[in-house]
């Protein structure tokens, strides 16, 4: 069969079945697709499909967090802040940050808090990462009114790749800009050397240091600075 047939019909599974899922490795997907007489079989092909073409026919969007969804957005606090510093923390330290900073009610406090904002970035109805932007009081650290603080910035495993950080990081820039500031700032882990990287890809730029505390472990985070 041809491979460009088996594509463009799985484009369309994909549209009518949306939960079917890449395998993150090996970039396959099954599609149970053929044809016989114009009509579906149930026979099952596999073919390399770069994971970009799931993207081709629902465009992104950026959707503001409400109230009603402090849970959804713990849940994918969660699973993005243990994925990508399990590995680096113990246990407990991973569990005593998670319970201070991702429960339901933290959450619904920092959502309603007029000087924050939460946005998820979209494909059709899932989630595939989130971001926070703090202004005023609601910053961390800087509690300047002239800059804004990207506190959070996170993408589901899944949707590596995808330039879905990079959409969330203009989005902050954006609306920062929108709010008068003049100029964005974040923390970031001295050792998460990837995150650097797609920070200074932006235009960030190193201003200073200060301590981030992951349960009793004092940690190093780069501070980095962006005029607008």
């Amino acid at each position: 069969m041809n491979i460009a047939f088996i594509v463009r019909k799985g484009l369309q599974i994909a549209e009518a079945w949306p939960d079917i899922k890449y395998n993150k490795k090996s970039y396959k997907k099954l599609l149970i697709i053929s044809i016989k007489n114009a009509c579906w079989l149930e026979t099952i092909y596999t073919c390399a499909i770069p994971r970009k073409l799931q993207f081709m026919n629902t465009p992104m969007h950026i959707y503001r967090v409400q109230p009603t969804d402090a849970e959804r957005l713990c849940g994918i606090s969660i699973e993005t802040f243990t994925t990508a510093f399990a590995a680096d923390n113990t246990a407990a330290n991973m569990q005593a940050y998670v319970d201070a900073n991702f429960t339901t009610e933290k959450l619904s406090s920092e959502i309603a808090h007029p000087q924050s904002a939460f946005h998820f970035a979209m494909h059709g109805d899932a989630i595939c990462g989130y971001c926070k932007l703090n202004t005023g009081t609601a910053q961390t650290e800087i509690k300047d009114d002239t800059g804004a603080e990207l506190e959070r910035i996170y993408v589901l495993a899944a949707y590596q790749g995808q330039h879905v950080g990079k959409l969330l990081f203009h989005h902050c820039m954006q609306q920062a800009r929108q709010l008068g500031k003049s100029y964005l700032w974040l923390g970031v882990w001295e050792h998460n050397a990837k995150a650097i990287r797609f920070y200074e890809a932006q235009g960030m730029q190193v201003f200073d240091k200060h301590i981030f505390m992951v349960g009793d472990d004092a940690q190093t985070d780069v501070m980095m600075k962006l005029a607008l």
